[in-house]
């Protein structure tokens, strides 16, 4: 009983970091820069709505003139947190501190697992639950919430290597499934790489052929569970533009060998809420992976005598540091021709997961063995520290400008006409940063003796969170919920300014904007904005668009104003909206458009039509994408536009559609026939137990 009371007063430790790491958000503010008000927060105000009207989210009519929603991996409607319908706002921060605290605990378990103390599976858990990797990607949540699985991943394996069976099998099988339908595919791929090549490697005497099976069966289930989302978003995916992705578009955001300092110093190079603007290439939030400054030292004092896979986690860090560095090395080229799955995932510094994660596994273990090794490895980092402070201070003007520029000249985002300002900031934000970091070295090397070891641990969650708090910019409440102008018509359907032009008004990589820029941001109708307003939008912000419908767009789009109005009115577009002023098209718009008398339409939901046909009806044109998946009770015919579905020589009556792609159902069943097979495990195993064999 005492040693599970210790174990719960560790779980509530993280679980308070975490609180004060987000105290901003539990205080009723509301994460909203980038991603979150393009996307994940009005999507989840659109899959909130349709699950309170009772209807699985399959199809979004607001964006595009319609496109998939299930299918979007990213939407993760059937994420077992998505299910119950809160605002978007609600879910989007309730789904941050729950993944913080999700990923911190199981950090904590699995260093447990491992055999470590429970003071080295907190140096694990706010290493990595707490770490700027896993804090910065709230910002995107599909990524954040799928990432904050990988140690409950490697527990459950680990737990299986050490009492193989049924049970132990479909706790990894559900786990498995849980990370596949949170939504971030690629992710979810490189979580898996990890996690087989760690079993793989494996030393004989750790391993037995019981284990082997019962973690295939486990691994199968979960992928079989994982194949409700899967199957729809390879349908889809074949229509999108990814699916033509060039390596080129791949490695789009690499991490550049000088930022892998990084890793013990996070802004040497600025960050988007520091006074000091982010002065590094590509978004802050895809190249941060600082674990804590206590981390490495830690990390540096793990033994292979005391951890038999020491060397797979040095390994891993040092796989995963190689492959974000991207186009700086050719091992990333080498790596996109020979794997498949890399040709349609983006950025490859996101392959620092496996660096930050390696590194608080070792740190971990590198706490229970604190000796001399750590006074040594602070001594020397500590002269290092201290050479750079001596260096930046002593300076000369000119040679911090030139290194500025230079800096910059590997960055396209930033453009500065006088540099000697900026970098007068920049040497004092550099000097604060080594201040601090000397004075986080000096205490570590100061409690390296047993007395006081546990301030170790006190330190590294006071680092982590002062640090995590700036990386989530929060807004009040009613910055994300204002309503879009009120000069539209209701329900009208819209011509807004591209996802590209709306993003760039309010969106940079070097500041978070401000939050009283959102009520700009939502005039300016952002795609999505629009999403649970009662506004429909001809653009949108969607990363599997199917490539038709973006090319018909760009091309109904093109021209001047009255030659957009005569294409897009006959499309049911109602006008356009410039973020200052309404320009309504000169024809009354119509969704539903025959020859040869009117069509009514009756009735509806986002996936299912119903339009009541005249008699004489020569052909009927509906503003509807066709994507694979939409079955009516007439076929359709060709049509010139990717953007009209038609019908020929249509009968008086009702014509009826309904969007509900094969994929899905396949998918549906195969995840419920991989639940029954998990549930049969869990029975299987009880039974035997109650019989006592």
């Amino acid at each position: 009983m005492n040693s599970a009371r210790r174990e719960i007063q560790a779980q509530l430790l993280l679980l308070a970091a975490v609180a004060l790491l987000a105290a901003p958000v539990l205080a009723g503010g509301v994460p909203y820069y980038g991603d979150l008000t393009l996307q994940f927060i009005p999507w989840r105000n659109f899959a909130a709505q349709q699950v309170l009207a009772g209807r699985l989210p399959l199809w979004l009519p607001d964006v595009y003139l319609g496109l998939p929603f299930l299918a979007n991996n990213q939407s993760a409607v059937l994420y077992p947190p998505h299910l119950l319908p809160l605002p978007g706002v609600v879910a989007v921060a309730a789904g941050l501190v729950l993944h913080l605290h999700l990923a911190a605990a199981g950090s904590y378990c699995f260093a447990r697992a491992l055999g470590r103390s429970r003071a080295a599976g907190l140096v694990a858990g706010l290493g990595y639950g707490l770490g700027g990797y896993l804090v910065s990607k709230q910002q995107f949540p599909s990524l954040g919430y799928t990432i904050a699985w990988l140690p409950w991943l490697f527990w459950a394996a680990e737990r299986l290597r050490q009492r193989p069976g049924p049970r132990t099998a479909a706790l990894l099988g559900v786990l498995v499934g849980l990370q596949w339908l949170s939504g971030h595919a690629q992710m979810s791929v490189l979580q898996l790489a990890l996690l087989a090549a760690w079993w793989v490697s494996t030393p004989r005497p750790l391993r037995s052929a019981t284990a082997w099976r019962w973690g295939l069966v486990g691994l199968l289930a979960g992928c079989g569970v994982g194949l409700a989302q899967l199957l729809p978003t390879a349908e889809l995916l074949r229509l999108s533009p990814r699916s033509g992705f060039t390596f080129d578009d791949v490695a789009r955001f690499n991490l550049p060998p000088f930022q892998v300092l990084t890793v013990l110093a996070p802004n040497l190079f600025g960050c988007p809420a520091g006074r000091l603007p982010y002065l590094g290439v590509g978004p802050y939030w895809e190249m941060t992976w600082y674990a804590g400054a206590l981390t490495v030292p830690l990390a540096l004092c793990a033994s292979r005598a005391q951890e038999r896979r020491v060397g797979f986690w040095w390994g891993a860090a040092a796989v995963g540091l190689a492959l974000a560095l991207g186009r700086y090395t050719p091992l990333y080229r080498l790596a996109y021709e020979l794997l498949p799955p890399l040709r349609i995932f983006r950025d490859p510094a996101r392959f620092t997961l496996y660096s930050t994660f390696a590194l608080t596994v070792l740190a971990a273990a590198g706490y229970d063995r604190l000796d001399d090794r750590l006074r040594r490895v602070a001594t020397g980092l500590l002269a290092g520290v201290a050479t750079a402070l001596v260096l930046t201070v002593l300076a000369p003007g000119d040679l911090l400008t030139a290194a500025l520029a230079a800096l910059l000249a590997w960055s396209p985002l930033k453009q500065v006409a006088n540099l000697a300002p900026l970098a007068a900031g920049w040497r004092e934000a550099l000097t604060l940063q080594l201040l601090a970091l000397l004075a986080l070295l000096t205490a570590a090397r100061a409690a390296a003796a047993a007395p006081r070891r546990r301030w170790l641990v006190a330190l590294l969650a006071l680092d982590l969170t002062v640090y995590g708090h700036g990386l989530n910019p929060v807004a009040p409440l009613t910055a994300v919920t204002q309503p879009p102008p009120e000069n539209i018509p209701r329900g009208a359907l819209v011509l807004a300014p591209s996802a590209e032009e709306s993003a760039e008004q309010c969106f940079n990589f070097a500041h978070y904007p401000p939050s009283d820029c959102l009520p700009g941001t939502r005039r300016t109708l952002t795609p999505h904005v629009a999403l649970g307003s009662g506004l429909r939008t001809v653009w949108g912000y969607d990363p599997l668009r199917p490539a038709a419908t973006l090319a018909a767009l760009q091309a109904a789009t093109a021209g001047d104003w009255a030659q957009r109005a005569a294409t897009l009115g006959g499309l049911g577009v109602r006008g356009e909206w410039d973020g200052q002023r309404w320009q309504p098209y000169p024809a009354p718009p119509g969704l539903v458009r025959a020859r040869g008398g009117p069509a009514l339409p009756r009735g509806g939901t986002p996936q299912r039509l119903a339009v009541l046909l005249p008699s004489g009806a020569a052909r009927l044109e509906l503003t509807l994408p066709l994507v694979p998946g939409w079955r009516f009770t007439q076929p359709p015919v060709p049509s010139p536009s990717a953007l009209v579905t038609a019908f020929e020589r249509c009968p008086a009556g009702l014509l009826r559609g309904w969007y509900a792609p094969a994929s899905l159902r396949l998918g549906l069943f195969a995840a419920l026939l991989s639940l029954g097979w998990l549930a049969a495990l869990v029975t299987t195993c009880s039974s035997l137990r109650g019989r006592g064999t």
